[in-house]
């Protein structure tokens, strides 16, 4: 900090003249100005909220999984993005790497700056590898904008978001970032009625099996192991056309 304050100094010019002790009667008038250096810094925490949307209140579905986020540096330029910033401040110990249940927060460590700059940074979920869980694992962009405020002796940072670079440093970039999993799982219980017609229909039990089909290329296909043994079933029908339902 520069100080401001105004001395005069003023000249006297005459001629020495030394005393018995030998003192030519000069005073000595110096003055002194003086600066204060005060260090600027400044502090972000970058977060991400969870969220999981989809058949949530299935029985199989595990409310209490933690979904792991790391920060990633990626670069950083100076304010003007004309110059290259090589130290890319990030937080202490495994603060990088945090967990969120879902409707949670996952708040990284604390990342300190001392230096201007546009600081870039991705988040990337974890595909935690829960059956039925469709993981958003795509990189999400942080960009923290650090600037000098001389008014408080300070460092500014504002964090924003984007999914890319560019986006997170537009001016309607969001200031909060949520990701979300679907979870997704449907049950359905088959049924068959059987009907035998004709005057002399004949009494009879008949078996049916649950066979397991995907589609490729437009096809239906049938998979031999994804035949459902355990399902299949058996019904009796009365003669004369009469049916009863399977479930």
């Amino acid at each position: 900090t520069y100080t401001t304050d105004k001395v005069e100094l003023v000249v006297t010019v005459t001629e020495a003249t030394e005393d018995a002790d030998g003192d030519t009667g000069v005073q000595d008038n110096n003055k002194t100005l003086t600066n204060d250096y005060t260090k600027l810094e400044g502090d972000a925490q970058p977060q991400v909220t969870k969220t999981v949307t989809g058949n949530t209140t299935h029985s199989s579905y595990n409310a209490d999984e933690e979904f792991e986020f790391t920060l990633t540096a990626d670069s950083a330029t100076s304010l003007d993005g004309q110059t290259t910033i090589t130290t890319i401040p990030m937080p202490e110990g495994t603060g990088n790497v945090k967990t969120a249940k879902a409707g949670a927060v996952a708040l990284f460590g604390s990342i300190h700056y001392e230096e201007e700059g546009l600081y870039y940074y991705t988040i990337t979920e974890t595909d935690g590898g829960t059956e039925h869980m469709t993981y958003d694992t795509t990189a999400k962009y942080v960009c923290v904008k650090v600037e000098k405020n001389l008014q408080t002796l300070k460092m500014d940072t504002t964090v924003t978001y984007g999914a890319t670079k560019a986006a997170c440093t537009a001016a309607s970039a969001p200031t909060s970032l949520e990701v979300t999993n679907k979870y997704s799982i449907t049950e359905y219980t088959p049924e068959i009625i059987k009907k035998v017609t004709g005057a002399e229909a004949p009494a009879g039990t008949y078996e049916f099996a649950l066979t397991k089909v995907d589609s490729a290329n437009g096809e239906t296909r049938t998979k031999d192991s994804d035949v459902l043994g355990t399902a299949t079933a058996s019904i009796t029908v009365a003669a004369m056309g009469a049916s009863e339902t399977e479930k």
